[in-house]
Protein backbone atom coordinates (compact mmCIF):
# COMPACT_ATOMS: atom_id res chain seq x y z
CA UNK A 1 0.00 0.00 0.00
CA UNK A 2 1.58 3.39 -0.83
CA UNK A 3 0.92 4.95 2.06
CA UNK A 4 2.29 7.89 4.06
CA UNK A 5 3.78 7.46 7.30
CA UNK A 6 3.68 10.02 10.44
CA UNK A 7 4.78 13.20 9.31
CA UNK A 8 7.59 13.23 12.44
CA UNK A 9 9.34 9.59 10.46
CA UNK A 10 9.80 11.50 7.31
CA UNK A 11 11.13 14.91 9.19
CA UNK A 12 13.78 12.42 11.11
CA UNK A 13 14.47 11.25 7.43
CA UNK A 14 14.69 15.11 5.94
CA UNK A 15 16.88 16.41 8.41
CA UNK A 16 20.02 13.94 7.47
CA UNK A 17 22.67 16.41 6.77
CA UNK A 18 23.13 14.36 3.31
CA UNK A 19 19.64 14.93 2.17
CA UNK A 20 19.20 16.43 -1.30
CA UNK A 21 17.84 19.42 -1.51
CA UNK A 22 15.00 19.53 -4.47
CA UNK A 23 13.63 22.47 -6.24
CA UNK A 24 10.42 21.70 -7.16
CA UNK A 25 9.47 22.89 -10.35
CA UNK A 26 6.27 21.46 -12.05
CA UNK A 27 4.24 18.75 -9.86
CA UNK A 28 0.95 19.37 -9.62
CA UNK A 29 -1.75 21.89 -11.21
CA UNK A 30 -2.63 24.17 -8.37
CA UNK A 31 -5.94 24.98 -9.82
CA UNK A 32 -7.05 22.00 -11.24
CA UNK A 33 -8.00 23.83 -14.83
CA UNK A 34 -6.02 21.18 -16.61
CA UNK A 35 -3.58 23.47 -18.35
CA UNK A 36 -0.39 24.76 -17.23
CA UNK A 37 -1.01 27.94 -16.83
CA UNK A 38 1.65 30.11 -18.55
CA UNK A 39 2.99 28.24 -20.34
CA UNK A 40 3.96 27.97 -23.72
CA UNK A 41 3.96 25.92 -27.43
CA UNK A 42 4.04 26.36 -30.76
CA UNK A 43 2.18 24.96 -33.64
CA UNK A 44 3.86 21.77 -33.29
CA UNK A 45 2.88 20.73 -29.83
CA UNK A 46 -0.75 20.41 -29.18
CA UNK A 47 -2.21 23.38 -27.70
CA UNK A 48 -4.99 22.97 -24.90
CA UNK A 49 -6.69 26.68 -25.59
CA UNK A 50 -6.26 29.50 -27.46
CA UNK A 51 -3.27 30.83 -24.90
CA UNK A 52 -0.85 27.79 -26.29
CA UNK A 53 -1.14 26.58 -22.93
CA UNK A 54 -0.74 22.51 -23.00
CA UNK A 55 -2.34 20.05 -21.17
CA UNK A 56 -1.96 18.26 -17.73
CA UNK A 57 -2.92 14.62 -17.42
CA UNK A 58 -4.45 12.95 -14.75
CA UNK A 59 -1.71 9.90 -14.88
CA UNK A 60 0.36 10.80 -12.91
CA UNK A 61 3.70 9.20 -10.79
CA UNK A 62 2.97 11.04 -8.16
CA UNK A 63 0.37 12.95 -6.39
CA UNK A 64 -2.79 14.23 -9.07
CA UNK A 65 -1.70 15.39 -12.05
CA UNK A 66 1.47 15.60 -14.83
CA UNK A 67 2.17 17.55 -17.82
CA UNK A 68 0.71 16.15 -20.76
CA UNK A 69 2.37 17.02 -24.63
CA UNK A 70 1.55 15.74 -28.16
CA UNK A 71 4.27 16.91 -30.88
CA UNK A 72 2.13 16.90 -34.24
CA UNK A 73 5.42 17.17 -36.67
CA UNK A 74 3.34 19.28 -39.32
CA UNK A 75 5.00 21.95 -41.50
CA UNK A 76 3.96 25.49 -41.30
CA UNK A 77 2.82 26.83 -44.20
CA UNK A 78 1.08 30.49 -43.87
CA UNK A 79 0.70 33.49 -46.08
CA UNK A 80 3.09 31.82 -48.79
CA UNK A 81 5.56 30.73 -46.81
CA UNK A 82 7.07 27.24 -45.69
CA UNK A 83 8.52 26.57 -42.50
CA UNK A 84 9.56 22.82 -41.63
CA UNK A 85 8.61 20.99 -38.94
CA UNK A 86 10.37 21.75 -35.24
CA UNK A 87 8.15 22.53 -31.98
CA UNK A 88 9.09 23.75 -28.33
CA UNK A 89 7.60 23.70 -25.05
CA UNK A 90 8.46 25.69 -21.97
CA UNK A 91 6.99 25.27 -18.78
CA UNK A 92 7.54 28.37 -16.20
CA UNK A 93 7.12 27.74 -12.26
CA UNK A 94 5.49 29.92 -9.66
CA UNK A 95 7.26 32.14 -7.19
CA UNK A 96 6.00 29.59 -4.21
CA UNK A 97 8.28 26.90 -5.33
CA UNK A 98 6.20 24.31 -4.39
CA UNK A 99 5.69 22.91 -8.50
CA UNK A 100 2.55 24.72 -9.08
CA UNK A 101 2.45 27.28 -12.33
CA UNK A 102 2.72 30.92 -12.35
CA UNK A 103 -0.36 33.19 -11.52
CA UNK A 104 1.29 36.02 -13.32
CA UNK A 105 3.43 37.41 -16.26
CA UNK A 106 5.81 38.88 -13.57
CA UNK A 107 6.43 35.14 -12.44
CA UNK A 108 6.47 33.69 -15.57
CA UNK A 109 9.30 35.87 -16.51
CA UNK A 110 11.12 35.72 -13.03
CA UNK A 111 14.27 34.33 -13.52
CA UNK A 112 15.93 31.67 -10.81
CA UNK A 113 19.64 31.35 -10.32
CA UNK A 114 20.42 27.90 -10.34
CA UNK A 115 23.79 27.73 -10.57
CA UNK A 116 24.08 25.96 -7.34
CA UNK A 117 22.13 22.78 -8.03
CA UNK A 118 23.88 19.87 -9.92
CA UNK A 119 20.78 17.86 -11.64
CA UNK A 120 17.67 18.57 -13.56
CA UNK A 121 14.96 15.67 -12.57
CA UNK A 122 11.95 14.18 -13.69
CA UNK A 123 10.03 11.02 -14.64
CA UNK A 124 8.94 10.40 -18.04
CA UNK A 125 6.52 7.96 -20.06
CA UNK A 126 5.45 8.01 -23.89
CA UNK A 127 5.19 6.60 -27.27
CA UNK A 128 8.33 4.96 -29.10
CA UNK A 129 8.20 8.10 -31.43
CA UNK A 130 10.04 10.04 -28.58
CA UNK A 131 12.92 7.77 -29.54
CA UNK A 132 13.12 7.83 -33.00
CA UNK A 133 12.73 11.70 -33.12
CA UNK A 134 15.00 14.56 -32.31
CA UNK A 135 13.68 15.43 -28.65
CA UNK A 136 15.52 17.38 -26.85
CA UNK A 137 15.36 18.81 -22.73
CA UNK A 138 16.46 22.61 -22.85
CA UNK A 139 16.26 25.57 -20.43
CA UNK A 140 15.04 29.29 -21.05
CA UNK A 141 16.66 32.23 -19.72
CA UNK A 142 13.72 35.20 -19.47
CA UNK A 143 16.05 37.23 -22.47
CA UNK A 144 14.89 34.77 -24.56
CA UNK A 145 17.89 32.80 -25.03
CA UNK A 146 17.80 28.95 -24.83
CA UNK A 147 20.72 26.08 -23.11
CA UNK A 148 22.29 23.66 -24.88
CA UNK A 149 20.05 21.54 -26.05
CA UNK A 150 20.20 18.31 -24.38
CA UNK A 151 19.16 14.77 -26.17
CA UNK A 152 16.72 12.64 -24.42
CA UNK A 153 17.98 9.71 -25.21
CA UNK A 154 20.96 10.22 -23.79
CA UNK A 155 19.59 9.58 -20.64
CA UNK A 156 16.38 7.56 -20.90
CA UNK A 157 14.58 4.96 -23.87
CA UNK A 158 11.03 6.10 -23.28
CA UNK A 159 8.31 3.51 -22.89
CA UNK A 160 4.67 3.22 -21.52
CA UNK A 161 6.41 2.90 -17.87
CA UNK A 162 7.40 5.98 -15.50
CA UNK A 163 11.09 5.85 -15.76
CA UNK A 164 13.32 8.55 -13.60
CA UNK A 165 15.34 10.98 -16.07
CA UNK A 166 18.61 12.87 -14.30
CA UNK A 167 20.10 15.50 -16.48
CA UNK A 168 23.51 16.95 -15.07
CA UNK A 169 22.79 20.66 -14.99
CA UNK A 170 26.42 21.10 -16.67
CA UNK A 171 25.27 19.64 -19.84
CA UNK A 172 23.01 22.78 -20.57
CA UNK A 173 25.84 25.08 -19.87
CA UNK A 174 27.66 26.77 -23.23
CA UNK A 175 31.77 26.87 -23.23
CA UNK A 176 33.26 29.90 -21.69
CA UNK A 177 33.17 32.65 -23.93
CA UNK A 178 30.36 31.66 -26.14
CA UNK A 179 28.53 35.04 -26.62
CA UNK A 180 24.81 33.43 -26.21
CA UNK A 181 23.60 34.82 -23.89
CA UNK A 182 21.56 32.07 -22.34
CA UNK A 183 22.36 32.02 -18.33
CA UNK A 184 22.53 29.40 -15.71
CA UNK A 185 22.45 32.50 -13.04
CA UNK A 186 18.98 33.32 -14.38
CA UNK A 187 16.31 30.89 -15.74
CA UNK A 188 12.69 31.13 -16.05
CA UNK A 189 11.40 27.88 -17.84
CA UNK A 190 12.67 24.56 -18.39
CA UNK A 191 11.76 22.72 -21.63
CA UNK A 192 11.34 20.26 -24.67
CA UNK A 193 12.97 21.36 -28.19
CA UNK A 194 12.23 19.39 -31.45
CA UNK A 195 13.87 20.01 -34.24
CA UNK A 196 13.55 19.41 -37.49
CA UNK A 197 14.54 16.23 -38.35
CA UNK A 198 13.44 13.86 -41.18
CA UNK A 199 13.42 11.23 -39.16
CA UNK A 200 10.92 12.61 -36.81
CA UNK A 201 6.90 11.32 -36.50
CA UNK A 202 4.02 12.76 -34.36
CA UNK A 203 4.70 11.50 -30.42
CA UNK A 204 3.21 11.73 -27.43
CA UNK A 205 4.80 11.90 -23.99
CA UNK A 206 3.99 13.00 -19.86
CA UNK A 207 6.05 14.36 -17.58
CA UNK A 208 6.19 14.22 -14.15
CA UNK A 209 7.93 15.83 -10.75
CA UNK A 210 10.18 17.91 -13.17
CA UNK A 211 12.71 19.68 -10.24
CA UNK A 212 16.03 20.69 -10.03
CA UNK A 213 18.24 19.18 -7.08
CA UNK A 214 21.08 19.82 -5.16
CA UNK A 215 23.16 16.88 -4.38
CA UNK A 216 24.37 16.93 -1.21
CA UNK A 217 25.95 13.67 -1.33
CA UNK A 218 25.24 10.20 0.17
CA UNK A 219 26.86 9.35 3.88
CA UNK A 220 29.88 6.92 3.51
CA UNK A 221 28.47 2.94 3.15
CA UNK A 222 28.02 1.47 6.39
CA UNK A 223 29.29 -1.82 7.12
CA UNK A 224 26.27 -3.36 7.30
CA UNK A 225 23.15 -1.74 5.09
CA UNK A 226 19.91 -3.79 6.05
CA UNK A 227 17.95 -3.90 3.03
CA UNK A 228 14.93 -5.53 4.51
CA UNK A 229 14.15 -7.61 7.77
CA UNK A 230 10.48 -7.41 8.18
CA UNK A 231 7.28 -6.26 7.51
CA UNK A 232 6.48 -3.57 9.35
CA UNK A 233 3.24 -2.16 9.24
CA UNK A 234 1.89 -5.68 8.85
CA UNK A 235 -0.10 -5.29 5.79
CA UNK A 236 1.64 -8.69 3.63
CA UNK A 237 2.85 -5.68 1.21
CA UNK A 238 5.88 -5.06 0.22
CA UNK A 239 5.20 -1.12 -0.02
CA UNK A 240 7.09 0.77 -3.04
CA UNK A 241 8.64 -2.08 -4.72
CA UNK A 242 8.39 -2.42 -8.39
CA UNK A 243 7.48 -5.19 -11.13
CA UNK A 244 7.49 -5.81 -14.66
CA UNK A 245 7.08 -8.27 -17.09
CA UNK A 246 6.65 -8.98 -20.70
CA UNK A 247 6.70 -11.85 -23.44
CA UNK A 248 4.53 -14.46 -21.57
CA UNK A 249 6.80 -14.31 -18.07
CA UNK A 250 4.78 -13.20 -14.66
CA UNK A 251 5.86 -12.24 -11.21
CA UNK A 252 3.20 -12.67 -9.02
CA UNK A 253 1.70 -9.01 -7.36
CA UNK A 254 -0.58 -8.46 -4.37
CA UNK A 255 -2.09 -5.09 -5.15
CA UNK A 256 -3.02 -2.31 -8.17
CA UNK A 257 0.76 -0.86 -7.76
CA UNK A 258 2.77 -4.21 -9.08
CA UNK A 259 4.34 -4.25 -5.08
CA UNK A 260 5.12 -7.80 -4.69
CA UNK A 261 3.78 -9.78 -1.43
CA UNK A 262 5.46 -10.16 2.15
CA UNK A 263 3.75 -13.74 3.36
CA UNK A 264 4.51 -16.28 6.56
CA UNK A 265 6.71 -19.21 4.88
CA UNK A 266 6.55 -22.20 7.62
CA UNK A 267 9.25 -23.38 8.76
CA UNK A 268 11.39 -25.26 11.64
CA UNK A 269 11.30 -29.35 12.48
CA UNK A 270 7.57 -29.78 11.96
CA UNK A 271 6.80 -27.15 9.47
CA UNK A 272 4.59 -24.97 11.48
CA UNK A 273 6.93 -21.89 12.87
CA UNK A 274 6.04 -18.89 10.66
CA UNK A 275 9.04 -16.67 9.20
CA UNK A 276 7.84 -13.30 7.36
CA UNK A 277 9.52 -13.71 3.73
CA UNK A 278 9.31 -12.01 0.52
CA UNK A 279 7.46 -13.53 -1.66
CA UNK A 280 8.67 -13.68 -5.46
CA UNK A 281 6.91 -16.70 -7.76
CA UNK A 282 7.92 -16.63 -11.29
CA UNK A 283 6.95 -18.26 -14.45
CA UNK A 284 9.30 -18.10 -17.09
CA UNK A 285 8.16 -19.11 -20.87
CA UNK A 286 11.75 -19.16 -21.91
CA UNK A 287 10.70 -16.13 -24.36
CA UNK A 288 9.84 -13.29 -22.01
CA UNK A 289 11.30 -11.44 -18.54
CA UNK A 290 9.92 -11.17 -15.34
CA UNK A 291 11.42 -8.27 -12.56
CA UNK A 292 10.96 -7.49 -9.08
CA UNK A 293 12.55 -4.59 -7.88
CA UNK A 294 12.95 -4.40 -3.82
CA UNK A 295 13.85 -1.01 -2.63
CA UNK A 296 14.71 0.66 0.88
CA UNK A 297 14.37 2.88 3.57
CA UNK A 298 17.04 5.30 3.80
CA UNK A 299 16.96 4.82 7.60
CA UNK A 300 18.79 1.64 7.15
CA UNK A 301 16.73 -0.19 9.29
CA UNK A 302 15.95 -3.14 7.20
CA UNK A 303 12.13 -1.60 6.56
CA UNK A 304 10.48 -0.59 3.24
CA UNK A 305 10.88 2.76 1.96
CA UNK A 306 7.95 5.31 3.61
CA UNK A 307 7.59 7.66 0.54
CA UNK A 308 8.54 8.49 -3.24
CA UNK A 309 11.64 10.33 -1.89
CA UNK A 310 12.81 7.53 0.13
CA UNK A 311 11.76 4.75 -2.58
CA UNK A 312 13.84 6.94 -5.43
CA UNK A 313 16.72 7.61 -3.28
CA UNK A 314 19.60 6.07 -3.77
CA UNK A 315 21.62 4.05 -0.87
CA UNK A 316 25.89 4.27 -0.63
CA UNK A 317 27.19 0.37 -0.76
CA UNK A 318 30.44 -0.89 0.17
CA UNK A 319 32.28 -3.07 -2.46
CA UNK A 320 33.50 -4.87 0.23
CA UNK A 321 30.32 -6.44 1.43
CA UNK A 322 28.69 -9.11 0.00
CA UNK A 323 24.67 -9.22 -1.34
CA UNK A 324 22.83 -11.58 1.83
CA UNK A 325 19.76 -13.17 1.27
CA UNK A 326 18.42 -16.76 2.44
CA UNK A 327 15.43 -18.59 0.92
CA UNK A 328 14.55 -22.93 1.37
CA UNK A 329 14.82 -22.72 -2.58
CA UNK A 330 17.59 -22.47 -5.05
CA UNK A 331 15.97 -21.84 -7.61
CA UNK A 332 18.68 -22.27 -10.60
CA UNK A 333 17.77 -19.64 -13.31
CA UNK A 334 16.80 -16.74 -11.63
CA UNK A 335 19.04 -13.74 -11.60
CA UNK A 336 19.55 -10.59 -9.30
CA UNK A 337 21.29 -7.73 -10.14
CA UNK A 338 21.36 -3.76 -8.46
CA UNK A 339 19.67 -0.72 -10.11
CA UNK A 340 21.07 2.41 -9.36
CA UNK A 341 18.94 6.03 -8.67
CA UNK A 342 19.96 6.65 -12.75
CA UNK A 343 18.33 3.06 -13.54
CA UNK A 344 21.62 2.01 -14.86
CA UNK A 345 21.76 -1.78 -14.27
CA UNK A 346 24.27 -3.57 -12.87
CA UNK A 347 25.72 -6.95 -13.93
CA UNK A 348 23.40 -9.15 -13.62
CA UNK A 349 24.41 -12.67 -11.72
CA UNK A 350 22.82 -16.13 -11.50
CA UNK A 351 21.42 -16.27 -7.76
CA UNK A 352 22.96 -19.88 -7.90
CA UNK A 353 26.31 -19.43 -8.05
CA UNK A 354 26.75 -17.56 -5.04
CA UNK A 355 24.71 -20.52 -2.96
CA UNK A 356 26.49 -21.46 0.48
CA UNK A 357 25.50 -24.38 2.76
CA UNK A 358 22.12 -25.27 3.82
CA UNK A 359 21.79 -23.37 6.95
CA UNK A 360 18.54 -23.78 9.36
CA UNK A 361 15.76 -24.59 7.02
CA UNK A 362 17.13 -22.39 4.41
CA UNK A 363 19.57 -22.05 2.09
CA UNK A 364 22.11 -19.16 2.68
CA UNK A 365 23.69 -17.17 -0.63
CA UNK A 366 26.65 -14.49 -0.32
CA UNK A 367 27.26 -12.56 -3.98
CA UNK A 368 30.31 -10.15 -3.30
CA UNK A 369 29.16 -6.70 -4.29
CA UNK A 370 32.36 -6.45 -6.22
CA UNK A 371 30.35 -9.27 -9.00
CA UNK A 372 28.11 -6.78 -9.71
CA UNK A 373 30.47 -3.51 -10.63
CA UNK A 374 30.09 -2.63 -14.82
CA UNK A 375 31.25 1.18 -16.07
CA UNK A 376 28.73 3.87 -15.17
CA UNK A 377 26.80 1.95 -12.75
CA UNK A 378 27.03 3.92 -9.41
CA UNK A 379 27.37 1.56 -6.68
CA UNK A 380 27.09 4.69 -3.82
CA UNK A 381 23.59 5.41 -5.37
CA UNK A 382 21.52 2.03 -5.19
CA UNK A 383 17.98 2.09 -5.48
CA UNK A 384 16.97 -1.37 -5.81
CA UNK A 385 17.21 -4.64 -5.88
CA UNK A 386 16.55 -7.24 -7.97
CA UNK A 387 15.13 -10.69 -8.90
CA UNK A 388 14.06 -12.04 -12.43
CA UNK A 389 14.04 -14.76 -15.15
CA UNK A 390 14.74 -13.89 -18.57
CA UNK A 391 14.78 -15.74 -21.68
CA UNK A 392 17.79 -17.95 -20.99
CA UNK A 393 15.57 -19.01 -17.98
CA UNK A 394 14.23 -23.00 -18.83
CA UNK A 395 10.69 -22.87 -18.99
CA UNK A 396 9.02 -23.70 -15.33
CA UNK A 397 7.92 -22.06 -12.05
CA UNK A 398 10.46 -20.79 -9.94
CA UNK A 399 9.24 -19.44 -6.35
CA UNK A 400 12.19 -17.77 -3.51
CA UNK A 401 11.38 -17.09 0.00
CA UNK A 402 13.51 -14.21 1.24
CA UNK A 403 13.77 -13.99 4.74
CA UNK A 404 16.54 -11.46 4.67
CA UNK A 405 18.54 -9.32 2.84
CA UNK A 406 21.46 -7.01 3.25
CA UNK A 407 24.46 -5.93 2.43
CA UNK A 408 27.58 -6.96 5.07
CA UNK A 409 30.79 -8.25 4.97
Amino acid sequence: MKNLLAAAAFALIASSAHAQETLKWAWEDANNDNVWNYSVVNWNFQSANQWNNFAVSRDAYQGATSLAFSYLNQDLNENGSHVQAFGYALIPTSYAANGTEPNSMDEYNAGRDLSSYSSLEFYIKGSDGANRSDLNVWLRSPNGFGSVQVPLKNYVSVNRNWQKVSIPLNAFKFPAGNPNGFSINSIHAAGFYVNQNNANVPFEFKVDNLSFVKSGGNPPAPATRLWWTEDADRNGEYNYSNTAYSGGAAVNIVNQWGDVAITDYMSGPMGNSPIQSVDLRFHSNAGGTAEAALTTSRANNGHEPVDFADKDAGKAISVATKLKFASPGTEKGVYVKLVDAQGRSSKGVSINDYRGSYGRYTFDFAVPVSAFIVPNFDVNNVKSVNFYVDRSTAVGDYNLHLTYLKFEK
